[in-house]
C-alpha cells in the first residue's frame, strides 16, 4: 500500500524535519520512503539492505544550478526491527540520523522545489516500486529544524505536531 498527498511537500526554501520510524519486511534492492518528482526538480527518500546494513538515501536536484546530489548513508540494522529516521535541513545543511544519532551529512545550495504530489512509500516516478514494511508516525515539519544534533528519538505518538 502506499499514500499520495496533496497539497504538494516541497523543500524549496527553509529549514525543515522529515521523521518517521519504519520496518522492512525484505531486503528489496530499492524501497521507497518519499518520493515527489517531475524532469525539472524533485527529491526523493529511499532504503534499501546491502550487506546487512540499512542504506538510507536522500536525492534531490532544483534550482538554482538544477544539480543531482545524494546523500547516501548506511548503519547497521536488521530486518524486521524498527528504526527511527530523520532527515533535516538547517540552512544549507542537510543532516541523516538512525535513531537519533547523526550518520550523515551534505552541504547544499539546491532546492528541489517539484510540484508533483508526493508518494508516501511509492516511487512516483516508478510505479511499481513500494516498500515492503511498515511505516509509523511519519512527520513533516517544514520551517523549523526540530532537533540541530543527536537526539532521543520520541517513544511515544507525536502531539499535536
Amino acid at each position: 500500500d502506499y499514500l499520495t498527498v496533496s497539497p504538494v511537500i516541497g523543500f524549496a526554501s527553509g529549514d525543515f524535519t522529515i521523521e518517521w520510524w519504519v520496518k522492512f519486511e525484505s531486503t528489496l534492492l530499492t524501497q521507497p520512503i518519499l518520493s515527489s518528482r517531475t524532469g525539472a526538480a524533485g527529491y526523493q527518500v529511499f532504503s534499501c539492505y546491502q550487506s546487512g546494513q540499512l542504506r538510507l538515501v536522500w536525492q534531490q536536484w532544483g534550482p538554482p544550478s538544477y544539480t543531482y546530489e545524494v546523500l547516501d548513508v548506511s548503519v547497521a540494522k536488521t530486518v524486521g526491527s524498527w528504526v527511527a529516521v530523520c532527515f533535516e535541513r538547517v540552512g544549507d545543511v542537510l543532516t541523516a540520523y538512525a535513531d537519533g544519532v547523526s550518520i550523515g551529512t551534505l552541504t547544499t545550495t539546491v532546492r528541489p522545489a517539484s510540484s508533483a504530489t508526493c508518494h508516501i512509500a511509492q516511487d512516483s516516478g516508478a510505479p511499481g516500486a513500494t516498500l515492503n514494511g511498515l511505516i509509523d508516525e511519519l512527520r513533516v515539519t517544514k520551517g523549523v529544524a526540530r532537533y540541530g544534533g543527536n537526539f532521543t528519538p520520541p517513544s511515544t505518538p507525536f502531539q499535536d505536531a
